[in-house]
């Protein structure tokens, strides 16, 4: 019986000795050799994997990044043009002046009044008190030219009558003769600039770089329709007379 049972133990007893024998280091220099490859094929493997899943991390950081971006864009394009689309119905409900019209009126009537000056000393230097021009007026209900009319020390010497073609109404055109003279003109721009109001109304004017005279005028009124809301007038071929 005792015989059986050791009989029975020994092949487990060598194939437990077979299985610490696998698990030795290797003891020839092939072995060891063989063993070294294989360390470091193992080592390769893995060092390929680690980067193959670090590029994977890095493609999917990438792509949400660019998700985000992306998504971002959309809603601030969204919102950039909502904003766009109130700030057009409000402007196109309130009307003109626009923010930057008015800005461009201020510096436009800040210019006109150092201009005036200079320009009207130009003109006084040049002594000319005999003249004629050619002038056109145009307001809300009147057509006044294109005449010439003749002008001696400031006083209109033949004064357009009802019978020009474009002098209509003539009481309106004759209430506006003053100011059709040159000296008039400097009057008249100076007056819509004291009159100016940012916002509100808004003048034009340019001016001879010869002789220094106004050669256009344009003033009016922002969003009303007054009788006198706009006006414009023009000087053109400037000839001084000699009294003699």
């Amino acid at each position: 019986m005792k015989r059986r049972q050791q009989a029975s133990k020994r092949p487990a007893g060598r194939a437990s000795g077979a299985g610490r024998s696998s698990r030795r280091e290797p003891r020839t220099p092939w072995g060891r050799w063989a063993k070294a490859r294989r360390d470091r094929i193992e080592a390769r493997r893995r060092e390929r994997e680690k980067r193959r899943l670090e590029r994977q991390r890095a493609r999917q950081l990438r792509r949400l990044r660019r998700r985000q971006l992306i998504a971002r864009s959309t809603v601030f394009i969204g919102l950039m043009g909502l904003a766009c689309g109130i700030g057009s119905l409000v402007l196109l409900l309130l009307g003109p002046p626009y923010p930057w019209q008015a800005l461009e009126d201020v510096a436009r009537t800040l210019q006109l009044s150092r201009a005036l000056e200079a320009r009207r000393e130009r003109w006084e230097r040049l002594g000319i008190h005999h003249y004629t021009v050619e002038v056109e007026y145009r307001g809300q209900e009147a057509r006044c030219g294109p005449v010439e009319i003749e002008v001696r020390d400031g006083e209109i010497v033949n004064p357009p009558g009802p019978s020009e073609a474009h002098w209509f109404p003539a009481s309106v055109c004759d209430r506006q003769l003053d100011l059709l003279t040159i000296e008039g003109a400097f009057e008249w721009l100076e007056q819509e600039l004291g009159q100016f109001r940012p916002g509100r109304t808004y003048l034009y004017a340019t001016f001879d770089p010869d002789f220094g005279y106004l050669t256009t005028l344009r003033a009016g009124v922002y969003g009303e329709d007054p009788p006198r809301c706009c006006q414009e007038a023009t000087w053109s071929n400037l000839r001084p007379l000699n009294d003699e």
